[in-house]
């Protein structure tokens, strides 16, 4: 059996709503466009990361109302495994995307109930080699207490671990766990993201200080500037792949991190497989959709 990634965090429906001003506050606004469709952090890696070939099961939520069916389509489409994923009571979690021309965001989100089932350690999770982790499970006390034990666990066992960090986690980071960086080997935070958890404004010194806070690896994204390697033995800037034009820019991070994983598990070193990484987001940004466009890496 091929050893899996999983994938914990979060997975919604995405209300996408194209204006001319993403910014704006008006009353009133007209939308040029609008879809209806599948994301959160962690199902846009695994959707993606399946896409490219790897083998994913994703640990998150999903509630009981109209939007579940098309969850749980869109997982099947792209053959991301779900054992792992509860069904509770209640309404998703949805997240309303106000996009404008340029492709940037602005968003708000419900997030659905947070439920404590779950395994609570990875003795349960056979199969298993690689633990992706979205930052978003460490703004709610009951799933960060039990992330971080999955974690420790992970890290005992000689797992890799990767983080795509949320910049609302930094009081977690900050505040009650500042060991959890020591226990990631790959880090993929966006420049925003970054300064949040460092405070620090200029990407290198962020990279910089995000080791010293104890990640073993950190691929710093930086949308059209391309992404910041940083490492023991590394250190390069790579520019973003070509991309005629940007439709919505969410989930460039989750393809990106995808990417790099995918490559990575196929012996790829760090350079090439940020190459896939910025390959996967270039994609991704083409459509309108948290992985709208991970059907056009299906295949490479």
């Amino acid at each position: 059996m091929v050893p899996s990634v999983l994938v914990i965090g979060d997975i919604m429906a995405e209300v996408c709503l194209v204006v001319d001003d993403a910014m704006s506050v008006a009353p009133d606004a007209e939308v040029h466009q609008y879809a209806l469709s599948c994301g959160g952090s962690a199902a846009n890696f695994a959707c993606c990361g399946s896409a490219l070939g790897m083998s994913v099961e994703l640990m998150s939520q999903m509630g009981d109302d109209s939007v579940t069916p098309m969850l749980s389509a869109d997982l099947s489409a792209f053959d991301v495994g779900v054992r792992f994923v509860r069904r509770h009571a209640g309404p998703n979690s949805v997240c309303v995307i106000v996009i404008g021309p340029d492709g940037e965001r602005r968003f708000m989100s419900h997030r659905g109930p947070e439920s404590t089932e779950g395994p609570h350690d990875l003795r349960t999770l056979d199969g298993i080699d690689w633990v992706h982790v979205s930052g978003f499970v460490f703004q709610r006390e009951v799933s960060a207490q039990r992330v971080w034990s999955l974690i420790q666990h992970a890290r005992t066992s000689g797992l890799t671990i990767s983080l795509d960090p949320s910049p609302m986690m930094t009081p977690y980071v900050k505040d009650v766990n500042p060991a959890l960086l020591s226990h990631v080997d790959y880090l993929f935070p966006n420049a925003f993201e970054a300064r949040a958890l460092t405070g620090l404004q200029d990407p290198e010194q962020a990279a910089e200080r995000l080791l010293e806070m104890g990640a073993a690896f950190v691929a710093l994204t930086q949308g059209a500037d391309g992404v910041l390697l940083r490492g023991p033995t590394i250190d390069q800037q790579l520019p973003a792949a070509p991309q005629p034009r940007v439709q919505d820019s969410t989930g460039a991070g989750d393809a990106f991190a995808a990417g790099f994983v995918a490559a990575t598990r196929q012996g790829a070193d760090p350079v090439d497989a940020a190459r896939t990484g910025t390959l996967a987001a270039a994609a991704v940004i083409a459509r309108v959709g948290g992985h709208s466009g991970a059907v056009d890496l299906q295949g490479r």
